[in-house]
């Protein structure tokens, strides 16, 4: 097999590993360190690449680590997630040692594998719909066909599809993240409609926003009176069709779905624990945030006697803390907490500021309703900094391509 052909099926292999990694569906306890190990076993060649200099950078940011969570006096499983995704992302990272620019494209092509699969479910669930069954993993409510496709079937709603990833929500960063590379790479119209059909499908609130910012970066990049016409109509005609569902979707979010609910709060609790702990943070462990008596306090004061979830002890953080971008500041405190996102943001695997402004825009409004900051998809192009150096200027590391 040709070199650089394998060396391209082993890529695509170690980013599907860091998807799932990060959002993937939990078939079983672990699967996440599991492919972590496995991330880490595909790519251990690649540490004869880290020179002094990394090195010492990479142990001062995992000390710092060590002593916020000290300090914070967290739970040694929690810490040892964490250190196991931060060591198996800083590996990864060497393998493009040679060939940085190398990454944007394979995470394209991987994008696109994930969303696929996903638009395919569609078409398998609408021909066999009759050989769908229940499926409980880990407490998710999925409804699966072969084992192989998922989705969501709310009582009083459309059909969700998830494809292989946690919920709708995760999906629909997939399929937005594919859509915007394949905008920045040229890519024509039809080749953009069928992953917006896969983020339309997830009927995610985010999904919409993302969808709809995609739309407006398309709209911006090719600000061309000739292709702004067809743009126009693209645009127009996507908005027409789905702004009843966007509304509805929304409008149930914000005010009488639980879900929607307990995200607020979240947020609002995320917030005034920032405020009492900004220079370490807390314990972002869902077991210690239940037990943590200050979290809840704040959380019995916003649900009050009218909670629905507090009568039945079910935790006010059920399926974790769902912001990610306060769980990142949390985590680390606020100073080091936004070093890392600068440090997300200077990854030299963004062609420009434009594009790495973007792709962090999008990645954060995702997780102001997902936990996926402390995953190896953000710690890769954090740590990626750490390895490469900052970003000085816009280098052109990719060409453009249409897909």
């Amino acid at each position: 097999m040709n070199f650089q052909l394998k060396s391209k099926y082993f890529s695509i292999f170690s980013i599907s590993c860091i998807l799932l990694q990060t959002c993937g569906i939990r078939f079983f306890a672990g699967i996440g360190s599991l492919l972590m190990i496995i991330l880490i076993l595909f790519n251990i060649k690649h540490v004869r690449k880290i020179k002094v200099k990394s090195l010492i950078y990479i142990v001062s940011i995992l000390i710092v680590y060590l002593i916020v969570q000290i300090l914070q006096r967290a739970r040694i499983e929690s810490i040892l997630n964490t250190l196991l995704i931060m060591i198996g992302s800083f590996i990864f990272c060497f393998s493009y040692k040679d060939e940085p620019g190398r990454f944007f494209d394979d995470l394209r092509i991987t994008l696109r594998l994930f969303t696929f699969q996903a638009f395919i479910s569609i078409f398998v669930y609408i021909l066999f719909h009759p050989f769908v069954f229940y499926l409980n993993i880990r407490a998710m409510p999925y409804y699966s066909i072969c084992y192989s496709f998922y989705y969501f079937l709310p009582e009083d709603g459309f059909l969700r599809i998830t494809g292989l990833f946690w919920e709708p929500g995760c999906l629909q960063l997939i399929a937005n993240l594919y859509l915007f590379l394949c905008i920045i790479n040229n890519a024509r119209v039809r080749s953009l409609l069928w992953p917006a059909i896969v983020v339309i499908c997830t009927f995610s609130t985010a999904g919409f926003i993302l969808l709809s910012l995609n739309a407006i970066y398309y709209v911006l990049k090719n600000f061309k009176l000739r292709r702004m016409k067809l743009s126009i109509i693209v645009v127009l005609l996507l908005s027409i069709g789905i702004f009843p569902i966007v509304y509805q979707t929304v409008h149930l979010k914000l005010n009488k779905n639980l879900s929607g609910m307990i995200r607020q709060v979240n947020t609002i609790s995320g917030l005034m624990l920032l405020i009492n702990h900004p220079l370490v943070g807390v314990d972002m462990n869902v077991d210690a945030l239940v037990k943590n008596p200050e979290f809840n306090k704040i959380q019995e004061e916003l649900w009050g006697i009218n909670s629905e979830m507090l009568p039945k002890k079910l935790g006010s953080v059920a399926g974790g803390f769902t912001n990610g971008f306060l769980g990142l500041l949390l985590k680390w405190g606020i100073p080091i907490g936004l070093l890392m996102y600068y440090l997300f943001y200077k990854s030299v695997f963004f062609p420009n500021s434009n594009v790495a402004f973007y792709f962090l825009f999008l990645f954060l409004v995702t997780n102001m309703s997902e936990a996926l900051t402390d995953t190896s998809l953000f710690y890769v192009f954090a740590l990626s900094t750490v390895v490469f150096g900052i970003r000085s200027q816009n280098n052109v590391l990719f060409t453009a391509k249409r897909s």
